[in-house]
């Protein structure tokens, strides 16, 4: 007897390259069965999925969880479970100093599995923009709430925003990339400006400069941004290091959503 039955949908399962038409029985809050032959006689709930995807729980790398928590965001049950997403990647709403808030009142709470890009700024996204001087930064208090979190923390994220531009300068990238090597973790970079781009526009300079510290495994986000500080001309080519970076292995990130 199955608990659940998923009856006749398109089943699609990267892992096994497996794209298919069938059915999936669950028992026990795990998959039991799954092929086009099964019969749904055996299970207490069976679901129409004529028409609908089956796939194992969607990951979204980067979104702000933290509805309530900090300036922007969305509740993570709302960006989780209920889109069939199982595992967010919250980019950067809390920082050192508010992480145990995070924690308590984000994470725990939510259905859906819940990690963390930890913010160099110590206040998280609370107030943007959030990095001004080093003031701003722990870097100690960052190390020790990091590698106190490992199974929640995944990441570093800094904002290459104008902000940081004009008072810490490239110093604050390097500074973030230096954290997340030392705690042997990606460095997510945001890039991107809310207002309209200028020619030869500082920050495009500035997010060159950025993107050439990123190395295989870091995150570049926001890669297609036609604001001031993206990587992309007019007339739709790339600059030299937004390729340079694909080639070393940064995972480009289009933050398509919230």
């Amino acid at each position: 007897m199955y608990d659940v039955f998923l009856k006749e949908g398109e089943i699609i399962d990267p892992s096994q390259k497996m794209r298919t038409t069938g059915s999936v029985a669950i028992q026990n809050g795990k998959i039991a069965a799954l092929g086009a032959e099964l019969s749904a006689m055996e299970a207490t709930t069976v679901l129409d999925m004529r028409g609908k995807i089956i796939s194992p729980g969607l990951i979204d790398l980067h979104c702000h969880a933290a509805l309530g928590f900090a300036a922007l965001g969305v509740a993570a049950d709302e960006a989780g479970l209920n889109t069939g997403v199982t595992l967010l990647g919250d980019g950067g709403s809390a920082g050192a100093a508010n992480f145990e808030a995070f924690r308590r009142l984000v994470v725990q709470p939510a259905r859906t599995e819940v990690y963390s890009f930890l913010n160099l700024a110590k206040a998280g996204l609370i107030s943007m923009p959030e990095i001004f001087s080093p003031q701003d930064i722990d870097i100690e208090l960052s190390k020790r709430v990091a590698e106190a979190n490992r199974e929640i923390i995944k990441g570093i994220k800094i904002r290459a925003i104008q902000p940081l531009a004009e008072g810490l300068g490239i110093k604050g990238i390097e500074i973030a990339k230096k954290l997340a090597q030392g705690l042997k973790l990606p460095l997510m970079v945001h890039i991107g400006e809310t207002r309209d781009r200028m020619e030869k526009d500082r920050m495009d300079d500035f997010s060159r400069s950025a993107v050439s510290l990123l190395e295989r495994g870091d995150i570049l986000s926001h890669f297609l941004t036609w604001e001031p500080g993206g990587m992309i001309f007019p007339d739709g080519t790339v600059y030299p290091e937004l390729e340079a970076a694909r080639k070393r292995g940064v995972y480009l990130d289009s933050c398509h959503g919230m």
